[in-house]
């Protein structure tokens, strides 16, 4: 469950960007200051200044940033940051940390430490090197890793799409 929850964590963050920055583009919404940073390649500009009158940019637009952003991985707190900033001028991890009611620092910790055991999960099958032995794991500390990256998500979702947190909501998709 935890390397579901950081996968799905990962491709949210991914469909953020995409959809906030077509918003940007297609209703010529202001742009952030970080906007310049989401590229797309030189054959798509040629595409697009060989036929402008023909096609319509936006869906070559949208898989260039896909195919751009695609190998990249936002699972850590500094690459999630960073890539909201992209889209989005707030404090990302301030703003979190207020909704989730727990320090900037706090909350970047906990992200690494379940990133951290997922890559172990993934990577390693969950295995002790040193004591040759599986790293013990339970129920309760799986449920509240998912459980946090769902809060996570939710906090996120509602600062980057500007509406208001709603700690309900978010409770029916926690796992009890």
């Amino acid at each position: 469950e935890i390397v579901f929850a950081v996968s799905a964590l990962d491709q949210f963050i991914h469909a953020v960007l995409i959809c906030k920055a077509m918003d940007i583009l297609k209703n010529r919404k202001p742009q952030s200051a970080s906007f310049y940073k989401l590229t797309i390649g030189l054959n798509s500009v040629s595409l697009f200044l060989d036929n402008t009158n023909t096609i319509d940019a936006f869906p070559i637009i949208e898989k260039e940033i896909r195919t751009n952003l695609g190998w990249k991985s936002f699972q850590q707190p500094d690459k999630i940051a960073e890539a909201l900033k992209m889209v989005c001028d707030k404090r990302i991890w301030d703003e979190v940390s207020g909704i989730m009611g727990i320090s900037t620092q706090t909350l970047k910790e906990q992200l690494k430490l379940i990133v951290k055991r997922r890559d172990s999960i993934a990577h390693e099958a969950d295995f002790d090197l040193v004591n040759q032995c599986q790293y013990p794991i339970d129920r309760i500390n799986a449920k509240k890793s998912v459980n946090f990256i769902i809060s996570l998500v939710y906090a996120i979702d509602s600062i980057v799409f500007d509406y208001v947190y709603n700690q309900a909501n978010v409770n029916r998709y926690l796992i009890t």
